[in-house]
C-alpha cells in the first residue's frame, strides 16, 4: 500500500511540473541532435487505431496511449511484453513459455490474450486457432522496426469485432526512410543470450520505397530453475536444469508505391518448457513449443473527390507444434505426445470515410476473413495414436459505420456500430458512443460507452469437447470518463474514472483427478470491475523527461464479489529520462510497481517493484551507437501466478539481467 500511495503521489504532482517532444517522424533521436526548444515541447498525439482514420488523441473516442520509438529505444525494451508494461494500466505474466498481458486488472489463466486485439500496421495478428495475440519472443516483428505503439482502451468492437473486448493495440512500423540504407545491431546479455539484426532500406527518384530486416536469437535461459512444490516428487528434487532456452528469427519486408504497399512479416521460435507443464515429465528437455507466425498483406490507400479509400487483402499462416513427454510406470522411454494447430485464412476488407457534410464526418466499411485451415491434432508420436484429429474451415463477415458529428465547434460526438457474423459462433452487433467536450484549448473531457464481445475460439469450442456444454461468446459493456489536458504544449496529464461488467466469461477449469482429460472451459458467471488512472509527463529543464502513472482497478465476480485471480488493485510506474542538448549521452531509469495477485490455489504474489536502468551513448563513434541496459537492478525475487496446467502456483521470474548492444547507421 506504501507503494500504490508513493506512486499516486507522484502521477499527481508531475502534473504540477513543467511532455515529451513528438519528432518528426524522419529523425532520429540517436544520431540527431537537439536544441533546448525541441526538448521542452510537445506535440498533441495523433493517433489512427481509434477511428480507423487519423486524428488528434483529443478527438479520439477513447483513452489512448502512444509509446514511440524514441521511449522504445531510450528505455532499451527487448520485447513487446516490456513496452506494454509501460502502458497504463497493463501488466505482464509470463510462465517460462508465452507472455499473457493484463489489462484493468484482468488476466485469466489459460487465456493467451484473446481480450486484446493486435495489429500491425491495422493487419490482425491474432491467430484463427487460439486467437492468440502474441506478445513475448513470439511476436514476429523486432520491436527495433516499431515507430509508435497505438494502445486505445475500452470495447472496440464496433470498429474490429471479437477480441478488441478491453483494448487495441496497433504496432506501426518505421518507414523505410527512417531505417537508414543499411542498419543493424548486435547485442549480448546475460543467459547466455544473443541477437543479431540487418536492415536495408532505399528510396528509389519516383517515390518507391523498399525495405526489408532479418534478426535471429538465441538465448540458454536460466541454467537452473528450483520448484519447492517439485522437490519431493521428482528425480532432480524439484531442480530444472538447461530447461530454459529460447530461439527465434524474424523476417520482415515491404515496398510502397503511390497508394500501393505490400508488406510481410514472419517470425518462428522454439522454446523449451521448465515448469513440468501439463503433467510432464520435468527433467526432459524435449518438452518445448514451436511457433510460426507469418503474412503477407496488400494494401491500396487513395482519396477521389473527397472520398478516402482503404482497401487491403491479406494471406496470413499460423502453426503450432507442442511436445510433451510423460513418464511410463514401466520406466521405458516415454512416447511423446505431439500437440499441434495449422491455421490459415485469407482476409479482405474496405473502409470509405468522407465528409458527407461540414459537421459529419462518416467512416464505413466490411470486413470477410476466410478461414482455408483450423486443424488440431493431438497424438502419440511413435504408436500414432490419436486422442484428437479435428479439422475445419469457416468464415467470418462484418459491416460496419461510424459517424463523427460536429454539434458544435466545442462539442464531438462520435457513435459506430458494427453486425458481425460467424459460422462457428453466431452473431454480434456491437455499439460504441463517446461524447468529447473541448472546454479549452487542447482539452478535452470524454464520455464513453462501448459494447464488445469475444467469439469462442477453434480451441476453447473443439479441443476439449466431450460432454462439454456449448460455449456463448462473452460480451461486456464499458463506460469511462476521461479528462485530458495539455499545459503550454510542456505537460500533459490524464485522469479516468472506469467501469465495466462482462457476461458470460469463458473461463478454464480443471477437475481434481486427473488434469488432462478434466481441462476444458466454460462460460462463468459475470465479473465486473471499477476503478480510475492518473498519468503524467512532463518536459523539464536541462533535458529531463519525466514520466509517472498510477491505476486502481477492483476486478472481482459479481454477486460473491470474489476477487480474480492474477488481478492486481494496484499498477504503478514512474520514469526519468536525461538527454544532454546536442544529442550526447541518454539515461533513463524507471521503477514499475505491480500489487498483490491471487493464484489460484488462493496463495498471493506480495506487491514488488521492479527498477531497471538504461544509458546509451548516440555519438561516441561516428554511425554507432553503444547502449547498456539493466533489468531487475535490485535483484528482485518475485513470481507470477501459474494456470491449470502448471504444478507451481507461482512461477519465478528472472533476477538481475544486463545487456550490452551495439547499433550501426549508415
Amino acid at each position: 500500500m506504501k507503494w500504490s500511495l508513493t506512486l499516486a503521489v507522484v502521477a499527481v504532482c508531475a502534473t504540477a511540473s513543467p511532455v515529451r517532444a513528438q519528432q518528426s517522424p524522419t529523425a532520429d533521436p540517436a544520431q540527431t541532435p537537439l536544441s533546448l526548444e525541441q526538448l521542452m515541447s510537445v506535440d498533441v498525439e495523433r493517433v489512427f487505431g481509434a477511428s480507423r482514420f487519423q486524428q488528434s488523441v483529443l478527438d479520439a473516442p477513447a483513452s489512448v496511449s502512444i509509446i514511440t520509438h524514441e521511449d522504445i529505444e531510450r528505455f532499451g525494451y527487448r520485447t513487446l511484453a516490456e513496452i506494454l508494461r509501460a502502458v497504463r494500466g497493463f501488466y505482464v505474466s509470463n510462465d517460462r513459455n508465452y507472455s499473457y498481458v493484463g489489462v484493468r486488472g484482468f488476466s485469466r489463466p489459460g487465456d493467451y490474450n484473446t481480450r486484446v486485439l493486435l495489429l500491425v500496421d491495422g493487419h490482425r495478428l491474432n491467430d484463427n486457432i487460439y486467437d492468440q495475440a502474441a506478445i513475448g519472443t513470439e511476436f514476429p516483428l523486432d520491436v527495433e522496426l516499431i515507430e509508435r505503439l497505438e494502445v486505445v482502451r475500452g470495447a472496440s468492437s464496433s470498429l474490429y469485432g471479437t477480441s478488441a473486448f478491453f483494448a487495441v493495440v496497433n504496432v506501426i512500423t518505421k518507414r523505410a526512410g527512417d531505417l537508414g540504407r543499411v542498419s543493424g545491431s548486435v547485442e549480448v546479455a546475460s543467459l547466455g543470450t544473443r541477437r543479431v539484426r540487418g536492415t536495408m532500406a532505399r528510396l528509389f527518384s519516383n517515390g518507391t520505397a523498399a525495405a526489408i530486416s532479418f534478426t535471429g536469437y538465441h538465448s540458454d535461459g536460466q541454467r537452473r530453475l528450483f520448484y519447492p512444490e517439485l522437490s519431493a516428487v521428482t528425480r532432480t528434487g524439484g531442480v530444472a536444469a538447461d530447461l530454459d532456452d529460447d530461439r527465434y528469427s524474424q523476417m520482415f519486408a515491404s515496398v510502397s508505391s503511390g497508394g500501393w504497399k505490400a508488406q510481410t512479416t514472419w517470425g518462428a521460435r522454439v522454446k523449451g518448457i521448465p515448469t513440468g507443464a501439463f503433467g510432464t515429465s520435468f527433467d526432459d528437455d524435449r518438452n518445448r513449443t514451436r511457433d510460426l507466425r507469418g503474412y503477407v498483406d496488400v494494401s491500396y490507400d487513395r482519396t477521389w473527390a473527397g472520398t478516402a479509400l482503404q482497401w487491403r487483402g491479406a494471406y496470413d499462416r499460423y502453426s503450432y507444434d507442442g511436445t510433451y513427454t510423460y513418464d511410463h510406470p514401466d520406466g521405458l522411454d516415454p512416447d511423446p505426445y505431439e500437440d499441434t494447430a495449422r491455421g490459415t485464412w485469407l482476409s479482405t476488407e474496405a473502409t470509405l470515410r468522407r465528409h458527407v457534410t461540414k459537421a459529419h464526418h462518416v467512416t464505413g466499411g466490411f470486413e470477410f476473413r476466410g478461414n482455408l485451415r483450423q486443424d488440431q491434432s493431438a497424438f502419440y508420436s511413435v504408436s500414432q495414436t490419436f486422442d484428437l484429429d479435428d479439422r475445419r474451415r469457416s468464415h467470418v463477415w462484418a459491416l460496419f459505420a461510424q459517424d463523427e458529428f460536429r454539434i458544435a465547434p466545442r462539442v464531438l460526438l462520435n457513435v459506430g456500430l458494427r453486425h458481425d457474423d460467424y459460422s462457428l459462433s453466431g452473431r454480434a452487433t456491437s455499439p460504441r458512443a463517446a461524447l468529447i467536450l473541448s472546454p479549452m484549448q487542447d482539452a478535452a473531457i470524454k464520455l464513453t460507452y462501448g459494447e464488445a464481445f469475444r467469439a469462442p475460439n477453434a480451441y476453447e469450442l473443439f479441443y476439449y469437447t466431450p460432454g462439454r456444454a456449448p460455449l456463448e461468446p462473452e460480451r461486456i459493456r464499458s463506460s469511462e470518463l476521461i479528462w485530458e489536458q495539455y499545459f503550454a504544449r510542456r505537460v500533459r496529464i490524464e485522469a479516468a474514472v472506469f467501469v465495466y461488467r462482462v457476461r458470460n466469461l469463458i473461463s478454464q477449469s480443471a477437475g481434481e483427478t486427473d488434469l488432462l482429460s478434466d481441462l476444458g472451459f466454460h462460460n462463468l458467471e459475470s465479473t465486473g470491475a471499477a476503478g480510475f488512472g492518473l498519468e503524467s509527463e512532463a518536459r523539464l529543464a536541462a533535458g529531463f523527461h519525466l514520466q509517472a502513472h498510477y491505476q486502481y482497478s477492483d476486478a472481482h465476480l459479481r454477486g460473491s464479489r470474489e476477487p480474480l485471480s492474477n488481478s492486481p488493485r494496484n499498477l504503478g510506474r514512474v520514469a526519468l529520462t536525461r538527454r544532454s542538448v546536442g544529442g550526447g549521452l541518454v539515461a533513463s531509469t524507471e521503477v514499475s510497481f505491480i500489487g498483490r495477485r491471487l493464484a489460484l490455489d488462493g496463495t498471493a504474489s506480495p506487491a514488488f517493484g521492479i527498477w531497471n536502468a538504461s544509458a546509451a551513448a548516440p555519438t561516441l563513434i561516428r554511425h554507432l551507437t553503444l547502449q547498456f541496459d539493466a533489468r531487475n537492478l535490485l535483484n528482485r525475487a518475485y513470481g507470477d501466478p501459474g494456470s491449470e496446467e502448471h504444478p507451481q502456483a507461482l512461477i519465478p521470474q528472472d533476477g538481475r539481467t544486463v545487456r550490452l548492444r551495439a547499433t550501426w547507421r549508415f
